[in-house]
């Protein structure tokens, strides 16, 4: 099962759980996914899926660096959540 599979798939099932966070991770990823077929004018290889993936992550752990140095717990803990999510997706390391 591709990651283009993977994400439609789960994202069915987040609005059937009417699950609002993992909905929104999900169609950031399906966004972002398509964003960079479209640049490439081809389907992605899975090493770059995992680069788009790995690059979603950098920018989840940066941001909550950001908020919890500037004192935005909610913030924090709502970036936290939606990197756990994001892990699923990518391989145990």
């Amino acid at each position: 099962m591709s990651l283009s599979e993977k994400l439609t798939a789960d994202l069915k099932v987040a609005m059937k759980a009417k699950d609002k966070l993992r909905l929104g991770v999900v169609r950031l990823l399906r966004a972002e996914l398509q964003k960079a077929e479209l640049a490439k004018k081809a389907e992605l290889t899975t090493e770059e899926e995992l680069t788009m993936l790995s690059r979603q992550a950098k920018q989840r752990r940066e941001s909550i660096v950001a908020f919890q140095d500037a004192g935005r717990t909610e913030l924090a803990d709502k970036e936290k959540a939606e990197l756990l999510i994001l892990e699923t997706y990518l391989p145990k390391q």
